[in-house]
């Protein structure tokens, strides 16, 4: 039910279930001040790590793992045999033994951990192809590096499973420069920090206690609303109204 009073707009409780959203707007609106405080050092920041990135170059070597007992054709039985045997060969293409060798060769600042978090190995599906990757922030080391954990796993698969079913067949020969990303970094501080402070902001308009709508008073009172006095102006003394 909808009364008038002194040409204003009032509604009863019962049509008053959208206004809760345009409240929180209008709150969020308020508190801008508080929203930019919090968007701007976490847009610094975004901006900071977007250009102090390093750039980071990476090399792959492309190596295949053959069924030792196939002749001159792979049915489904022997490419069964070859990805179980690269499953087997992922996990010791990063061992310390092979990491710590290339390590000495190159004087590598990283321990044996770090060089293997730094090296990817992923099979080809469905293939019997075993592609791996090495990243490095130094472009001259990293094609030379990955040939050699790969030239170092050949030898290590040699040593323990005595078997020579692994071999290189594609080189690293360049490295490229992977995508910075600063855009998509940039682009997400700002999201972070304008959700972040209008999160902050709805926090503090719902732990609020102060009385600002005739809604409010009514709930605290339990009568309803007889009608709204306007803003009256009142000329100060010695002046003249605005009505007069």
């Amino acid at each position: 039910m909808r009364h008038e009073y002194d040409q204003r707009d009032y509604y009863d409780d019962e049509e008053d279930g959208g206004l809760d959203l345009v409240d929180l707007i209008f709150a969020t609106i308020r508190r801008w001040k508080l929203i930019v405080l919090i968007t701007i050092p976490i847009v610094l920041a975004g901006v900071f790590f977007a250009a102090t990135r390093p750039t980071v170059y990476t090399a792959t070597v492309t190596m295949m793992v053959t069924n030792p007992e196939e002749t001159t054709t792979m049915g489904g039985a022997n490419l069964e045999v070859s990805n179980n045997l690269i499953v087997t060969y992922t996990q010791l293409a990063k061992s310390k033994d092979i990491m710590a060798r290339v390590i000495s060769k190159y004087d590598l600042p990283d321990s044996p951990e770090g060089l293997a978090s730094k090296v990817t190995i992923s099979p080809v599906s469905g293939t019997s192809f075993l592609k791996i990757s090495y990243k490095n922030s130094e472009s001259q080391l990293t094609v030379p590096v990955i040939n050699e954990i790969a030239n170092e796993f050949i030898y290590k698969i040699a040593q323990v499973v005595r078997l020579r079913n692994i071999s290189i067949l594609e080189n690293a020969t360049a490295p490229y420069q992977l995508p910075k990303n600063r855009g998509i970094i940039i682009i997400a501080s700002i999201i972070l920090g304008l959700g972040l402070g209008c999160g902050v902001a709805a926090l503090i308009e719902l732990l609020h206690r102060k009385l600002r709508k005739s809604n409010d008073i009514e709930k605290v009172l339990g009568v309803k609303m007889l009608g709204m006095i306007p803003e009256i102006e009142v000329a100060k003394k010695g002046e003249e109204s605005h009505e007069s």
